[in-house]
């Protein structure tokens, strides 16, 4: 063999170690608390919460709500390389979510979405889920009654 061959099998080994290292994470520098809601939750609506929500909770882990997640002892709060939620989410450790076949058409999370995940664990994997919007009820307009019962 030639050395051009054995840098061809260098490059080629040196990347079958760069994938097997996981999906990769954007640097995310910010010191404002991650918001579970607004933040997080949308991102496990698109990819996770199909396999893993209250009526189908695959593996038993949902992940609708914070307590959900610690309830499910996928997170450890302020170590997200400890954490199965993200190590997953981010394939460095098996069970691969979402898994590459699957029926829902999951796709793996993008950088930020990883950064963001990993920003919310080293947080403390803390939120809650807040009403969508206030109902601000009014009185009926004078002059329409209510209506209590109906004949069929």
């Amino acid at each position: 063999m030639n050395k051009f061959s054995y840098l061809n099998i260098f490059l080629f080994a040196s990347s079958l170690v760069t994938q097997s290292a996981g999906l990769p994470i954007a640097s995310l520098a910010r010191k404002t608390p991650v918001d579970f809601q607004n933040e997080v939750l949308p991102v496990l609506r698109a990819n996770c919460l199909a396999c893993h929500n209250q009526t189908k909770s695959k593996a038993d882990v949902i992940l609708e709500t914070p307590r959900d997640i610690a309830d499910a002892d996928i997170v450890v709060p302020g170590k997200p390389m400890e954490s199965l939620l993200f190590q997953s989410a981010a394939h460095l450790e098996d069970p691969l979510m979402p898994p590459k076949e699957n029926k829902v058409s999951a796709k793996s999370l993008n950088p930020q979405q990883l950064a963001l995940l990993k920003l919310w664990i080293e947080q403390g994997a803390k939120g809650e889920i807040r009403s969508a919007r206030k109902i601000q009820w009014q009185p009926l307009p004078p002059g329409l009654n209510p209506i209590y019962s109906v004949s069929v």
